[in-house]
């Protein structure tokens, strides 16, 4: 090989690295076949993957009957460690992928709890940090934290929707969370909480402290949820735990523009049967 080619060969090997290390990695569908979260195709390992990979990103489930943790009603995901964040945007995390239970059926409740009883530290079920995520049919609890965080000006227009946070997946007794059921702080705004049909409706109930916290918050839509009952919206599962002094909602510190229900029948929260407060605005700046 002359030199004129050898030379030719490492600028073409030395521009291929260049290319490969500067060009994105593409979005993906991430499948979690297990319980665990130490092991196989976990959640932990689906978000982690899903956040290296730039643009929209799509976890789902295929959990078999056979794993260690499906109890006959539902699996129990029982998180160990802190799950990762949502830093990039655009993750579909689809609870409703996971194939209904064929044996004892779970009625019109939820087919996967995440347990945070032995997470460590004080981190939430799920944070979010980055823009037009969705988090669909999921039960969170037992989390020392929130159920999930969403926080700072990057955490915009993502949608929580068919969750049931700090019940278990029936959504009849709690799972709390020993914080918040949902928060949405520093500068995080224009979310979506619930919707207008029963699959989208959220269940935030049974939490030690708020079913919902906005703190900084503008421009968020809650719609067709449960706050502090169960989910007949007719038996009391309040928030507020044995403190008993928190609301189902609280919207504070210069929260503006966040709107309650539509002006549908569909589109109504249920408020109701928390320990204190349904409904809170607190401090100047809290407005419109």
């Amino acid at each position: 090989m002359s030199r004129t080619d050898r030379l030719l060969n490492l600028v073409t090997t030395v521009f291929g690295f260049f290319i490969f290390f500067l060009h994105p990695l593409y979005a993906d569908t991430f499948i979690v076949d297990t319980t665990s979260d130490s092991s196989g195709h976990s959640l932990f390992w689906a978000i982690g993957q899903a956040q290296q990979y730039v643009g929209p990103d799509t976890i789902l489930f295929n959990i078999p009957q056979s794993d260690e943790n499906f109890d006959g009603h539902v699996w129990k995901l029982l998180i160990r460690q802190p799950l990762p964040e949502l830093n990039d945007d655009a993750t579909f995390i689809d609870g409703f992928s996971q194939p209904r239970n064929q044996g004892e059926t779970n009625g019109d409740g939820l087919e996967l709890e995440l347990h945070g009883e032995v997470c460590l530290g004080n981190a939430p079920g799920l944070q979010i940090n980055s823009a037009h995520n969705k988090i669909r049919g999921l039960a969170i609890g037992g989390f020392n934290g929130s159920g999930i965080v969403l926080q700072g000006a990057s955490a915009q227009e993502d949608t929580i929707a068919g969750c049931y946070i700090g019940t278990n997946g029936a959504g009849t007794d709690s799972l709390a969370n020993a914080g918040d059921g949902i928060e949405c702080k520093n500068a995080a705004g224009r979310n979506v909480f619930g919707g207008k049909t029963a699959a989208d409706r959220n269940i935030i109930s049974g939490n030690k402290w708020y079913g919902m916290r906005f703190e900084k918050s503008c421009g968020n839509i809650i719609i067709g949820n449960y706050i502090g009952v169960d989910a007949t919206g007719l038996v009391a599962l309040p928030n507020g735990g044995s403190f008993k002094k928190y609301a189902g909602i609280i919207i504070s510190f210069d929260s503006k523009h966040n709107k309650l229900g539509d002006g549908t029948a569909d589109g109504r929260n249920v408020i109701s049967g928390n320990y204190r407060t349904g409904v809170r605005l607190e401090y100047s700046g809290t407005d419109s």
